[in-house]
């Protein structure tokens, strides 16, 4: 369904859709006292992934960077990379419903732009935005014909996104046993089963993604560095710490 091909670009159709999407339909944040006043989804990620590298330049010990074993511009690399997609999982029908819930105006535009936003959902706390965003990054760079260490590499940017409200999913999150996430929740990600309006999502998961590598200074996923174990532990905190204060 995804038209991200084996050199692992976009076609030029493709990315066309991709940049033709309105980037403020998504909400990521509204204020507690004000319904009227609401972010941007695109706004909060650039925000985040511009204090991540604040942070990183000014503020992180070198030591801390040594310890994740990478140097230090492939270490910016993928902190920044993740700042700019960690909330991908808000840009799914479930979370949208509850953002929008007193933005009429947003959800008609939503709905009138081809996503479904609705308020019919399955098992909805099952899918909170930070593990949907998990599942998204598997869902969009997995691959059958990759090899074991490249899907390794994907599993592991995919743990920190659903790590940044700290607390790591399981696989056996959902109900004591594995399933697959998109054709059991397919509902609560994508609002239907119609093909025409998955793929409306997925434009707008690449379009967050593209955003991502031109944040981090890559030209794709193959540019950023594996992140190992203390690695991902570092970066989740610190994605943590830039999220709040982008908030």
């Amino acid at each position: 369904m995804l038209q991200y091909i084996k050199n692992r670009g976009f076609t030029e159709k493709f990315r066309e859709d991709i940049n033709s999407m309105k980037p403020c339909l998504f909400v990521a944040k509204t204020d507690n006292k004000d319904d009227d006043k609401w972010l941007p989804l695109y706004v909060h990620l650039k925000d985040t992934a511009g204090v991540m590298r604040k942070l990183i330049k000014i503020w992180l010990a070198d030591s801390v960077i040594k310890a994740a074993g990478l140097d230090f511009e492939s270490f910016l690399k993928a902190a920044c990379f993740l700042a700019a997609i960690h909330d991908i999982g808000k840009a799914t029908s479930y979370f949208q419903s509850i953002i929008t819930s007193k933005l009429p105006e947003k959800r008609e535009e939503l709905n009138k732009n081809g996503f479904v936003v609705g308020d019919v959902y399955r098992d909805a706390g099952k899918t909170p935005h930070a593990y949907a965003g998990e599942e998204i990054i598997k869902h969009l760079f997995g691959r059958q014909d990759l090899s074991e260490k490249e899907k390794l590499k994907i599993n592991n940017y995919a743990s920190v996104v659903g790590a940044h409200h700290g607390k790591p999913k399981s696989d056996e999150y959902v109900s004591g046993v594995k399933v697959d996430y998109f054709s059991y929740y397919k509902r609560n990600i994508f609002g239907t089963k119609e093909d025409k309006v998955i793929i409306l999502w997925e434009k707008a998961w690449n379009r967050i993604i593209e955003t991502a590598f031109a944040e981090s200074r890559v030209e794709g996923f193959e540019e950023l560095p594996d992140i190992n174990l203390e690695a991902q532990t570092i970066i989740s905190g610190l994605l943590i710490i830039a999220d709040w204060i982008a908030s």
